[in-house]
């Protein structure tokens, strides 16, 4: 994201696309706004629980430890939440879910 397109030498490593039992999916979603609101939107992932319950449990946002710091140039984000209840989205995927 962001103004041009992207310069691949800056681009992080990800060794998680090359685990062969793993399926991802690519794509774009157009979004009719400033690319930093959608970054923004991304990296605060506490407003889950209020616009989109399927996806995350209940008081969930009241449970979270999150951290957020720079590392040079890259900006990290840390959601743990400790023995959480399965989101609605994912007991419907996966039954056996806990």
């Amino acid at each position: 994201m962001g103004e041009g397109p992207a310069d691949p030498a800056r681009l992080p490593e990800l060794p998680e696309f090359s685990i062969e039992n793993l399926s991802w999916v690519h794509g774009t979603i157009p979004v009719a706004a400033n690319y930093q609101l959608v970054i923004d939107n991304l990296m605060d992932l506490s407003h889950v629980e209020f616009m989109h319950p399927f996806l995350g449990a209940p008081g969930s946002s009241e449970r979270v430890k999150y951290d957020s710091y720079l590392e040079e140039e890259v900006v990290c984000s840390n959601y743990q939440l400790d023995a959480e209840l399965t989101a609605p989205l994912i007991r419907m995927l996966w039954p056996t879910a806990p």
